[in-house]
């Protein structure tokens, strides 16, 4: 049994199952943005979580980040890495 993501599933004391959706992604689109091309679209995020980190990196100390293992932690890394911060 498979369950698909965004969803919950209830399962009664008699057995019978039920599924229910918890969250849809709703993509608003402007006319301007489907001019913008697939590199494009690629450097403004790359160039937005960049400068989300630069932000984080400003401390006293030395900057931490806790790992899960997944796309967004190796993401994280790799962009601190990039930014000099030594690991």
């Amino acid at each position: 049994m498979r369950k698909l993501p965004r969803t919950i599933m209830t399962i009664e004391p008699d057995g019978t199952r039920r599924e229910e959706t918890y969250w849809t992604l709703s993509v608003q689109t402007r006319p301007q943005d489907s001019r913008i091309s697939e590199q494009d679209w690629a450097e403004q995020v790359l160039a937005a979580l960049t400068t989300a980190v630069e932000r984080r990196m400003v401390a006293d100390v030395p900057v931490g980040v806790l790992l899960s293992g997944g796309l967004d932690s190796s993401l994280l890394v790799a962009l601190l890495a990039n930014r000099g911060q030594a690991t």
